[in-house]
């Protein structure tokens, strides 16, 4: 993806993003086995992007787990692949299709709390 089509595609981003270094569970439905080796790299209450150890394909549909740094409960959810980049190293943009609404506020509250104290909203791809 050229830089300028990155600045735009963050500029398209629905919400601002935090960076964040989580440990995610993933699994792509209709496969029995979990994507190995998967973080999160960024979180808004829109989605995550993550770091995996596989490509995954475009559209695809995962259920994912995860537990946000604020000590609370894991989050359950639905994501589908809003974009790929790079197969030697590939990070994915998830969309959420599924989420609590309760899950959804505390991670918007999160990604806010993180931006009262100074973050930027951009986040990162990387």
């Amino acid at each position: 993806m050229k830089a300028g089509s990155m600045s735009l595609a963050a500029e398209k981003r629905r919400a601002p993003r935090m960076p964040v270094d989580w440990e995610i569970h993933a699994r792509v439905l209709g496969e029995v086995d979990m994507v190995g080796d998967v973080r999160v790299t960024n979180v808004s209450k829109s989605g995550l992007a993550v770091k995996m150890a596989r490509s995954v394909e475009r559209d695809a549909v995962l259920k994912v787990s995860f537990a946000p740094s604020d000590g609370g409960s894991e989050v359950q959810a639905y994501a589908t692949v809003a974009w790929c980049l790079g197969p030697d190293d590939p990070q994915v943009g998830l969309r959420f299709i599924g989420i609590g609404e309760e899950d959804q506020e505390r991670i918007a509250g999160l990604v806010e709390r993180w931006l009262t104290a100074g973050g930027r909203p951009g986040g990162s791809r990387h």
